[in-house]
This record gives structure tokens, C-alpha cells and sequence, in this order.
């Protein structure tokens, strides 16, 4: 096929745009003919992945009759049309490679010869001696042979003659060059040579070792220990020898100095050495930078300060820039050591403000260095601050406070103490700890109606600070939760029922009991259970008398417990029948008269009664609204009595029976009566709700035991003492006996008789013949 187009020939050595007409014959499959129709680039030295087909074509130039031959490779995967020239198609110099002889001793002559043996006429020579154009002088010569050769004579090679040689040929088509290596065998020499070098410590600095020859020398470095030897030196983080051979100092101290030899041989002559000597001259320094140092308060701290340099070297101290001396408290001493001086500062029983910076100083004739030590005096921390409660539940409440000064050490957490506010009770201590990224905490768990004492305390490595100070937190009430404990429930007569109980368990009551509710009804009654309040008092104890009942009726009596919030669950139901007995009518009781201390009781006789019907009366008392009752038996022919010893301006509950043959009566109304003056001073109680220490039972039991120790021995000295005089009387009580004394003594006919009873009878100390706390029906005491 003919085609006429411009296109480019390009090979690995030159570029070359044809223009010509050019036919091109291939023997192609059919298929493949439409590829190569258009611009053909033709290209030498292509890499082939994949060859499909391989297959020639002809290149035919009419204009200077040339033919070219290619190959032709199909990449059917980038349908890419490649080829590879085969017959050189310009007039390129082409040149034959060349060398020196093997290694050459200094003195000798060589020369190359760089021929061209390929291209078109007429060729220019130039030489390169590593890289640069080389010039003829006086040992090197470059000679034109003829038209295709260059001569290059080197007279008298030496060290400098080293080197690579290329030699570049050039047409008006292009170029071609060639290189080979000169090796000149040549002896160490010195170029630069290690001198004596003194130097301030601290510094970079080098012994030089500078030398030439071929092949390249090899520098070892040695240094005279002190029995005169040598040893060799070898790199390490204080001394690194570099590619020229010189020795560097990083940093360069007093250990450093010393007598340096540097040797260096190639193999080729003798090898050379030289010796330098290295003076350090040694500046202050200090071996620890900026530090910070942390001592525990009323500990002793000790500063360190490790100088070294030449001597004489002095050293001092200063605090936040004013000297410091030593006193009582403050030790400044000095040691020599193998490099300098270690100088300590000592403050004993250390204070929070001896925290601070503190400078050593260093100073010789060749500079002075300061160094920083910070002290920081680390305590327990100060107690929390700004302690309060936010919100309060029946069952929790929430606590917050400010961080406190840490004491220079980082708080680690906070601990929240607190423990229930009951008089007499123990303290049983809760925790609960807190990060020390917070300042507040949820308590919970906490139990309803209840004051709690609390304090927060900080805490950091060091140990535990002061607590805060105590403050109170009371929660919500609820009902109480649990009913009372100990219910009894007796039958005092046909109409009358007694019962009694215990408070519920003091955890369950969820804040103040008010009181109680003491419900009855008649046995499998449908009707709801009537109830009667009763306020509660001091005592856990309680009691209530249902009156008005129903003779030989069984009932059922329950009580409860309540609060400001509301009633608690209800006792198990307990059953009681009351007497079936017609009871006898009680007297009619009244308060006649009272004073500070003393109260008149009096009772009128049941009219439609005989007034024999009675044996005897008890009186029944007791201060305020609970508690236990109080009796005194009065004889039945009194209707009255006096109750002493009485509190003043106290109020008591009085009631009576009276017995008879067949039983007892159903008691009389319950008075109150209130005593004149004023009320004695209460108890000492704790204001904070803590008993005092000199009545708690770890207070108490010691002291009461030394007194009753002391009481007994006092007693068994009285006893002894009374029995030596009995034994003495008795003696003498002897000896009259047997004189002229007689006895009357009492015998089995002697009568027994009770003095005449008294109008008013007193309760605190009645006389055994008119009021009696046994039996009445004992036998009066025995006339004397």
C-alpha cells in the first residue's frame, strides 16, 4: 500500500523526522491492515508484554533509494502499532569502548585510543575527566590520529590522575561517547593533620584527620589510657568518627580530654600517624536540669545539687532570689566528689511556706551556671467548703460542696460520711466515695422521717484531710411501716379490756410517731373497727384501757402506729372476752387538793353498796401519759390518801380499784392533775443529738465499777472492824451474863396488833401498819 505522510523515526540513540514519500509494503493478515493505516510511529528498544503477531514491512524512499526493514508487534490489548528498526537508518558515530590498564603505581605513563567506528564524517573528540572537559598540561596530552581516532596520553600518572575518562565523538547526526576508569595506586598523605586543640567543656568540636590516596585510606582513631596504653576508639553517643576521618565531640566534657592518635594506611607504602592532644577546660555544670521536688509537711526535705568543673569551685543557695544561710531550721552542706562538688540544702519540719523556688549556683573562674529546684510541700487536703443539701427525698437527697486547697497534690476522691442523729444510739458510719472530678453526690438508701448527721472529707495521695463541718439532713416521712410489736390484750372486768404494746421496731417509724390507734370490735363483726387515739409519749411502752364494752362479749382489738404522713399496717388481730360477771361499781375519785410535791386523793362509796363490801383500794399513778403504773394498797376503811414526793409542775394520771371477796371493781375514771411550781430542769442532753461523754456506757461502767470496788472495800474494812468490837463485847457480855442479869424473851402466847391507821397516808413513805406494797392479807408484824 502507498501512503505519504509525515512521521518520525525514533530509536534509543536519535530522533529523526522524514519527511519523503515513502511506500510501505507488509505482509499482513487482512484484518490487521486497518490498524496501521495513518501516522507510524517507529521506535527502537520498546518494552513487548504481549506479542500477537510478529511480521515485516518494507519501507521504500524514492528520493535517496534506501529501504528499511522492520518488524512489526500487535498489542491487540492497547491497540498500539510498534516497531523495531533492525538496520541502522543514519550516519550516528558509533564508538569502540576503550580502558586503562589494571591499577598503575604512581610514576608510570598510560594512554587510550577512542575510535569511531561507525558514522558519517567528519567527527569532533572531546575529553571529560569525571564529568569536567580535561585540558592538556604538562602530564597529559590529547593527539587527532586521523579522521576516526583520538589519542589520550597521560606522561606521568600520580594520585590526582585518578579518575573516570569518557570521550565524546559528535556528527552533524548525532553523538556517541565512552568511558573507563583510571585507578592509581598512591600511599596515604597527610592533607590536614591532628593538632593540639584546648576547649571550654560543653561544646562540639573535632580533631581533624584529613588525607588522600588509592585505594581510599583507612582512618582508626586510638587514645593513651593512663598506664600509658592505647585504646582504640569506636563511635558511641559521646564521640562519632566522620567519613573524612575526623573525630567529633558531641558535647564535649572532662572525661574527654586525653592523648588522641590518628593512624591511616590503604595498604599501598607505609602507614602514617600523628598525635593530638586535647585540653577541656571545665566551666561549671550542674547534672540535673529544671526539677520539681515534692516533701511531705512537717518531714524533712533535702535538696540536691551535683556541680562539676575545675576547682575551685564554689557553690550557693537562694530562695525566690534571696540568699539562704544555714539556721535552725535550714542545712547547707558541701562534699567533694571525683568531678565537682554535691551540695545539699536540709529543711527540717518543713512548712506549708517553704514551698517555692529554690537556685544552686555553681561558679569557678571559667563561668557560673544557676540550676532550679522547685519544692512543693504536699499535705492532706483542707476540709471541704461551702457544704449544703439540694434536694431531699423520703429515701434520698442530694450534697454538694466546693473544692477545698488540694494541699499540692492532686485530691483523688472525696468521702461522704454521714450516720443517723438518734439520741443514745451508736453511730453507725456510712460512706460513700466520690470522684474527685465531682462535688456533689446522690444519697440513697437513706431511711423516711430520719435526721442524719453528715461531713464530707477530701482525700489525695498524701492521705486524708480534715472533715467539714457536721450539719444536719432530715428526709421526708412516710407512714410508719411496720405495726406495733407486743400487743397484749386482758380482760380487767365485764366491761373493761386493757391492752399494751411496744412502739414499732425504730426503723419503721419513717419520722415521729404521733401516736397510736386502738381499734375494737365484737368478734366476726361486719361492722369497721372503732378507734381510739392514743398520743405517744417518751416510752416505747404503751396502754389503753376499752371501757364501756359489753359483759361476755368477744372482741377484736388491733393497734397502729402513726405519723404526720399517715397510719401504719395494723397488729395481728388478738381476741379477748370480757368477764361474764357483774363487776362491782368503782368509787367515785377526785382530786381534793395538791401542792409542789404532794397530791390529795379522795373517793366517795358507791351508794347502792354495803360499806363492807370492800377489803381494800389500790391507787394507781404515774407521771405524764405513759410509762408504767405506780400502785399503793389503802386500807378499806380509809377514802383517802396522799401522794408525796411528786414532781413540781408536773402532770400525773390517777386512777382506783377496789377488791372485794368476789373480785375486783372495774377501775374509776383516770384523773389528770397537774402539781404546783415550776418544772424541774429536763436532763442534760446533747444539743447535737450526741449523749455526752459521761454517759455513755464506755464512760460509765468504768467509773461505776472503781465505786462499787471501793464501796466493797470499805465495807469488808467496816465488817471486820465491827466484828473484832462484837468479839470484844462479846466477851465482856459473858462474863455479866453469868453474874446477876435475866431476860424476858418473847413467847408462843405473845398477841399481834396494827397500830391505828392514819387519816392520810403518804405515798412516798407510808408507814408499814397503815399502807402496804404486799399482800394485804400478810400477817401484821409481831408485838415486842
Amino acid at each position: 500500500m502507498e501512503r505519504v505522510r509525515h512521521f518520525d523515526a525514533i530509536n534509543g540513540l536519535n530522533r529523526q523526522l522524514f519527511k519523503h514519500r515513502l511506500f510501505i509494503l507488509c505482509i499482513v493478515p487482512t484484518f490487521i491492515a486497518k490498524l496501521i493505516w495513518g501516522t507510524i510511529f517507529i521506535t527502537g528498544m520498546l518494552p513487548i508484554i504481549l506479542k500477537i503477531y510478529t511480521f515485516y514491512c518494507f519501507i521504500f524512499c524514492k528520493e535517496n533509494s534506501s529501504v528499511l526493514k522492520m518488524t512489526l508487534n500487535l498489542f491487540i490489548t492497547l491497540l498500539l502499532l510498534s516497531t523495531k528498526i533492525s538496520a541502522s537508518d543514519v550516519g550516528v558515530p558509533k564508538i569502540s569502548p576503550f580502558h586503562f590498564p589494571g591499577e598503575l603505581d604512581v610514576g608510570m605513563r598510560t594512554s587510550v585510543l577512542c575510535a569511531v567506528i561507525y558514522g558519517d564524517p567528519p567527527f569532533s573528540f572531546v575529553w571529560y575527566k569525571d564529568g569536567q572537559i580535561l585540558s592538556e598540561t604538562r602530564s597529559v596530552s590529547i593527539k587527532i590520529i586521523d579522521d576516526f581516532t583520538s589519542n589520550l596520553v597521560i606522561s606521568k600518572v600520580d594520585a590526582e590522575s585518578n579518575g573516570n575518562y569518557t570521550c565524546k565523538a559528535s556528527n552533524s547526526k548525532g553523538f556517541d561517547e565512552k568511558s573507563a576508569l583510571l585507578s592509581v595506586k598512591v600511599s596515604p598523605q597527610w592533607v590536614q593533620e591532628p593538632k593540639d586543640l584546648s576547649t571550654m567543656g560543653g561544646q562540639t568540636v573535632s580533631l581533624d584527620c584529613l588525607t588522600r590516596g588509592y585505594p581510599k585510606p583507612t582512618v582508626v582513631w586510638r587514645k593513651k589510657n593512663e598506664d600509658g596504653g592505647e585504646v582504640m576508639v569506636t563511635d558511641n553517643s559521646r564521640w562519632k568518627i566522620m567519613e573524612n576521618g575526623s573525630l567529633l565531640f558531641k558535647r564535649i566534657d572532662k572525661g574527654d580530654e586525653g592523648v588522641f592518635t590518628c593512624e591511616v594506611s590503604n595498604g599501598v607504602g607505609e602507614a602514617i600517624r600523628k598525635s593530638a592532644r586535647l585540653d577541656v577546660k571545665a566551666p561549671p555544670r550542674i547534672s540535673s536540669a529544671y526539677r520539681i521536688k515534692s516533701a511531705r509537711k512537717a518531714e524533712s526535705a533535702t535538696l540536691v545539687c551535683e556541680a562539676e568543673g575545675d576547682q575551685p569551685l564554689m557553690t550557693s543557695w537562694a530562695k525566690n532570689g534571696i540568699g539562704l544561710q544555714t539556721t535552725g531550721r535550714v542545712q547547707i552542706n558541701e562534699e567533694l566528689s571525683a568531678t565537682g562538688i554535691i551540695a545539699q540544702l536540709t529543711i527540717l519540719s518543713t512548712h506549708r511556706n517553704d514551698g517555692g523556688s529554690y537556685t544552686c549556683s555553681a561558679k569557678n573562674r571559667f563561668g557560673e551556671v544557676n540550676n532550679t529546684i522547685v519544692l512543693r510541700i504536699v499535705e492532706p487536703p483542707e476540709r471541704p467548703v461551702s457544704v449544703k443539701v439540694g434536694e431531699v427525698w423520703s429515701r434520698a437527697a442530694t450534697v454538694s460542696w466546693s473544692p477545698p486547697f488540694d494541699g499540692n497534690s492532686p485530691i483523688t476522691q472525696y468521702i461522704v460520711h454521714y450516720w443517723k442523729d438518734i439520741e443514745g444510739a451508736s453511730h453507725r458510719l456510712q460512706e460513700r466515695n466520690v470522684p474527685a472530678t465531682q462535688t456533689s453526690v446522690l444519697l440513697s438508701d437513706l431511711q423516711p422521717g430520719t435526721t442524719y448527721l453528715l461531713r464530707v472529707v477530701a482525700e489525695n495521695d498524701v492521705g486524708r484531710g480534715e472533715s467539714s463541718e457536721p450539719f444536719k439532713l432530715r428526709t421526708e416521712e412516710e407512714a410508719p411501716s411496720a405495726p406495733p410489736t407486743d400487743v397484749t390484750v386482758i380482760a380487767t372486768g365485764p366491761t373493761s379490756v386493757s391492752v399494751t404494746w411496744k412502739a414499732p421496731p425504730r426503723e419503721h417509724w419513717n419520722g415521729r410517731l404521733l401516736g397510736y390507734y386502738v381499734g375494737h370490735k365484737r368478734h366476726q363483726s361486719m361492722e369497721p373497727y372503732a378507734f381510739h387515739t392514743v398520743p405517744a409519749g417518751r416510752s416505747t411502752h404503751a396502754d389503753y384501757r376499752l371501757t364501756r364494752l359489753q359483759k361476755a362479749t368477744r372482741y377484736s382489738v388491733v393497734v397502729k402506729a402513726f405519723n404526720s404522713v399517715g397510719s401504719g399496717p395494723e397488729s395481728h388481730e388478738l381476741l379477748v372476752e370480757t368477764s361474764d360477771k357483774d363487776s362491782l361499781k368503782p368509787p367515785h375519785l377526785y382530786v381534793s387538793e395538791t401542792s409542789d410535791t404532794a397530791a390529795l386523793l379522795e373517793w366517795e362509796h358507791p351508794r347502792d353498796l354495803p360499806e363492807n363490801v370492800f377489803t381494800h383500794y389500790m391507787v394507781y399513778y404515774r407521771p405524764g401519759s405513759e410509762g408504767s403504773w405506780h400502785s399503793v394498797h389503802v386500807p378499806s376503811k380509809d377514802k383517802r390518801f396522799k401522794l408525796t414526793s411528786l414532781e413540781s409542775g408536773t402532770k400525773y394520771q390517777v386512777y382506783l380499784t377496789a377488791y372485794s371477796e368476789s373480785g375486783v371493781s372495774d377501775p374509776s375514771d383516770t384523773l389528770t392533775l397537774l402539781t404546783e411550781g415550776k418544772a424541774m430542769a429536763p436532763s442534760i442532753v446533747s444539743v447535737s443529738g450526741d449523749t455526752p461523754y459521761f454517759l455513755k456506757l464506755h464512760f460509765i461502767i468504768p467509773v461505776a465499777a472503781s465505786i462499787v470496788i471501793i464501796v466493797i472495800v470499805i465495807v469488808v474494812a467496816w465488817v471486820w472492824v465491827k466484828k473484832a468490837q462484837f468479839r470484844d463485847e462479846r466477851e465482856a457480855a459473858r462474863v455479866s451474863l453469868y453474874a446477876e442479869a435475866y431476860y424476858t424473851l418473847p413467847h408462843k402466847g405473845a398477841t399481834y396488833f396494827a397500830p391505828p391507821a392514819q387519816q392520810i397516808v403518804a405515798a412516798g413513805g407510808p408507814n408499814q401498819d397503815d399502807a402496804y406494797d404486799v399482800p394485804w392479807d400478810l400477817p401484821a408484824r409481831p408485838k415486842m
